[in-house]
C-alpha cells in the first residue's frame, strides 16, 4: 500500500515514450514578468514585493540577469525577521531606517516614508500598502506610490 500511491503516480505522469508529461522548458512568465518590473520602474528603485511568484522573479532579475542594477528588492514579508534585517542593513547601507518598528505594516511604512521623495518606491501587489496618505499608480507590472499632495500636483 505504500509504494502503491508513488507508483500510480509515477506510472500517471511518465508515459511510455519517455519524457515527462510535465515541460516546463519554454514557459517564460516568471523571467517576462521579472524583466517587465524592471522595465517599468526607475533605475534606483525600491521594489516592496509581496508574494512568492513575484518575490523569486524578481530576485532572479536583481542578482543574475541585472546585477549591476541598483534597483533594491525589498521582501515585505520578510521585515519582520531580524537575520533578514541584519542582511538588508549590510547589502544596503542606508536602504532602511533605524529603528525599524517591529509591527509588520509600519515597518513596511517605515520603509516607504524612508525613500519616498527621495528614491522611486514601488509595491508588486495594490493592496498590499493600506496607508490613506499614499496613492499607487500601476506603471507596467507594479505600483508607484505616491504622497498624495504628489498625486495632486501631477493632476
Amino acid at each position: 500500500m505504500v509504494l502503491a500511491v508513488p507508483g500510480l503516480s509515477a506510472l500517471r505522469n511518465y508515459p511510455v515514450s519517455g519524457g515527462f508529461r510535465l515541460d516546463l522548458s519554454g514557459d517564460r512568465s516568471a523571467t517576462d514578468y521579472g524583466e517587465a518590473a524592471f522595465r517599468a520602474v526607475e533605475p534606483d528603485a525600491v521594489i516592496m514585493a509581496l508574494g512568492d511568484n513575484d518575490i523569486f522573479s524578481l530576485w532572479y532579475q536583481s542578482f543574475v540577469v541585472e546585477e549591476d542594477s541598483e534597483v533594491v528588492v525589498v521582501v515585505q514579508n520578510f521585515l519582520q525577521f531580524d537575520w533578514y534585517v541584519e542582511d538588508l542593513r549590510s547589502l544596503h547601507p542606508g536602504l532602511l531606517p533605524e529603528g525599524l518598528p517591529e509591527e509588520f505594516d509600519e515597518a513596511v511604512k517605515a520603509v516607504v516614508n524612508e525613500h519616498l521623495g527621495r528614491r522611486p518606491v514601488y509595491l508588486t501587489f495594490d493592496d498590499a500598502f493600506p496607508a490613506p496618505e499614499y496613492d499607487l499608480r500601476k506603471e507596467g507590472e507594479v505600483f508607484r506610490v505616491l504622497a498624495k499632495k504628489d498625486q495632486e500636483a501631477g493632476a
